[in-house]
């Protein structure tokens, strides 16, 4: 969700179709913040359609997605990184301290 819903504010604010810079920025900080380190990276890709112009479901083991949530922080921070975006900033990152504690309680 919080992919799909960057893609689409990227083509807003950008005016253009193609993810391909996005894919990119999204790529790199997955691979060496969250899935990864930059002394260890990663290799996983944002699944964008074949038009490439929308991210498409995502889908991961049990392990990487525990580890994808755990570290989601740093998307949630590169995705709301402008000012005025501040609020929904704050309601995701509740959002997901929220979901952590109900898995703990689980």
């Amino acid at each position: 969700m919080l992919l799909a819903m960057a893609a689409v504010r990227f083509h807003q604010e950008r005016g253009v179709r193609s993810l391909n810079q996005f894919a990119r920025n999204i790529n790199h900080i997955v691979n060496t913040r969250v899935l990864g380190t930059v002394v260890h990276t990663t290799q996983w890709k944002v699944p964008i359609s074949d038009s490439g112009d929308s991210v498409v479901k995502v889908s991961l083991s049990n392990n990487k997605t525990c580890t994808f949530i755990d570290n989601l922080d740093y998307l949630v921070d590169h995705v709301f990184s402008n000012p005025i975006h501040e609020e929904q900033k704050q309601i995701w990152k509740q959002m997901l301290n929220n979901y952590r504690e109900a898995i703990i309680i689980l």
